[in-house]
């Protein structure tokens, strides 16, 4: 019997952060995906940090969720052919990730999620009914070991203080739920979820193995049990 693959193991760095585009164009190739189907939220311009733009390159189109307008200016005129869209994603009647990529062509079980809005990530991700990505990659709050979250506030914006997102046990306790398992993860970053149907043969992780500690100065706010 063959090894699992690890995908830790191909954070070549493209254009994303500290390699998720290699994981993810690894793990797409062993799945038999060329031009995988994505939505970013925190876009930023597309270009730079990004971990949708190695796709776009290679023909793949989907959209993204940008809510800093300076930023979205700047995405419209690196992303033409993705669906774009200006604006805070967040819990609330017509604005939930649900509503928002209804008017896209995406299908229900796109391909890759990228989150990273520095705030209500783990209850965006939590309020998603209809759509059920094949992965979803989000940033975690390093700085805390424990399962927490910040109280859901759809006014947040990341202070760069510890307070924002949610740990890695509290997203990988979503996951969970939701039918995911941990297949990778950049250290004091992102992780890699795949959907449990889809992830045999590679190498699951244990949310023991992800790092924390450190990160941002302390916050005089307090992050929440999930």
């Amino acid at each position: 019997m063959s090894e699992p693959l690890d995908l830790n193991k191909f954070r070549t760095r493209t254009y994303s952060q500290n390699g998720e585009d290699g994981m993810c164009l690894r793990m797409f190739e062993t799945l038999g995906i060329t031009k995988p189907s994505y939505c970013e939220i925190g876009a930023g311009d597309g270009r730079e940090l990004s971990n949708t733009r190695l796709f776009y390159e290679r023909g793949a189109r989907g959209a993204m969720i940008e809510g800093d307008l300076n930023l979205f200016i700047e995405l419209k005129t690196y992303r033409p052919g993705d669906y774009l869209v200006n604006e805070y994603v967040d819990c609330e009647e017509n604005n939930t990730l649900d509503y928002w990529l209804g008017a896209s062509a995406l299908a229900h079980d796109f391909d890759l999620l990228s989150l990273d809005i520095d705030g209500n990530d783990i209850w965006v991700w939590e309020s998603m009914e209809v759509y059920k990505p094949k992965a979803v990659l989000v940033e975690y709050n390093y700085s805390l070991k424990e399962s927490l979250a910040i109280a859901y506030d759809p006014k947040h914006r990341f202070m760069r203080d510890n307070y924002y997102g949610a740990t890695a046990a509290a997203l990988c306790k979503l996951g969970a739920a939701k039918g995911y398992v941990l297949v990778g993860f950049t250290p004091h970053n992102n992780l890699l979820f795949l959907r449990t149907d889809l992830a045999h043969g590679f190498k699951h992780y244990d949310v023991a193995d992800v790092p924390t500690g450190g990160g941002w100065p302390q916050s005089n706010r307090i992050m929440i049990p999930y």
